[in-house]
């Protein structure tokens, strides 16, 4: 059975400063693993966390609910510049999507790392009205490529794909 702990974010990742790997806790912010391995820093990063929860557990604090297992709307708020709007409400109308579909592709597109995205580009996965441009052999990056639920037009020379 997974323990409660294994369920939190973990990561582990290169420390120039402290010239060794550092593991990291999404949901404990401010714990912290030094090691000289990757695998012994998310060792021990798991066991401090497992600790912390320990404590808490004893001392009656809340614990921090993993992300892993959160419950999410789908929605937020978020406050921009007016002109910011109208440039997206602009693009939006140019695309023929609405400006909720519009923002809500370009924060997929960009939520997903980089090797995603070229799979997405290259396969013509579902990009959910992302305006994608293809960069040819000579270098030129042509705007005329645009992907819709998940069908992918002009691919022949592609070489790189670019989000515009």
């Amino acid at each position: 059975m997974t323990k409660f702990t294994d369920r939190y974010t973990y990561r582990v990742t290169w420390s120039e400063e402290d010239q060794e790997y550092v593991g990291l806790c999404a949901e404990f912010q401010s714990l912290s693993w030094l090691d000289k391995s990757p695998e012994k820093a998310l060792t021990g990063i798991r066991a401090l966390v497992r600790e912390c929860v320990i404590d808490m557990e004893r001392t009656k604090e809340p614990i921090p609910e993993p992300l892993s297992i959160k419950k999410f709307s789908g929605k937020f708020m978020v406050r921009i510049p007016p002109e910011t709007h109208r440039n997206l409400a602009m693009q939006a109308a140019e695309e023929g999507v609405s400006l909720n579909r519009l923002i809500s592709s370009r924060l997929h597109y960009t939520s997903l790392d980089r090797r995603e995205r070229l799979v997405n580009c290259h396969l013509g996965g579902v990009n959910h009205g992302v305006i994608m441009g293809y960069r040819d052999k000579t270098g030129f990056v042509s705007r005329g490529s645009k992907v819709y639920t998940g069908i992918q037009h002009r691919v022949e020379k592609l070489v790189e794909p670019v989000a515009i």
